[in-house]
């Protein structure tokens, strides 16, 4: 399975995403992104041409001569690429793995029972469920949450909005 996502603290994160091969993950990455991946269009060249490859342009909308792009060569570069420009985020942060074996967790429930798991004999102390609630991600594909694509101090915050008062 395919990923992307960022390390960093991008102003407009609309990861992470996730699939099968990197034409899926292309396609996700673009459509998840709604506005913002016309920004792509502006950028020109292949950034263009993968944005028309998921919103190619309709007959009557094209001049007489004028044609789509042709679908370029997917490829972690350009993808990186692309969500530095959705995401307002600097391509360093930004990672392919073509190689993910994180455990999606596909139901609230499993999020819960995983939580559980994390917080250990502490989770007595907290709302597992509104825990489960905030920390789900929806990813159009999959929805679940994917522990690795969720910073340790953001998890630690919402642990801390869902703890029981005393």
């Amino acid at each position: 399975m395919y990923a992307i996502y960022t390390t960093g603290t991008p102003r407009c994160y609309t990861g992470p995403n996730f699939g099968a091969d990197i034409e899926t993950l292309a396609h996700d990455l673009i459509d998840e992104a709604g506005d913002r991946g016309s920004m792509l269009n502006d950028e020109g060249g292949d950034l263009e041409a993968l944005f028309r490859m998921v919103y190619p342009l309709d007959e009557s909308e094209l001049d007489d001569d004028e044609t789509n792009p042709p679908a370029p060569q997917v490829t972690p570069d350009l993808l990186i690429r692309a969500a530095a420009v959705i995401w307002d985020e600097h391509e360093k942060f930004i990672v392919v793995d073509d190689d993910y074996r994180g455990k999606v967790h596909a139901t609230i429930a499993e999020v819960e029972t995983e939580i559980r798991t994390r917080l250990g004999g502490e989770a007595d102390d907290y709302n597992v469920g509104r825990i489960a609630d905030a920390s789900h991600t929806y990813v159009r594909s999959l929805s679940g949450y994917v522990d690795s694509t969720i910073a340790q101090d953001r998890f630690a915050k919402i642990c801390e909005q869902c703890r029981y008062d005393d």
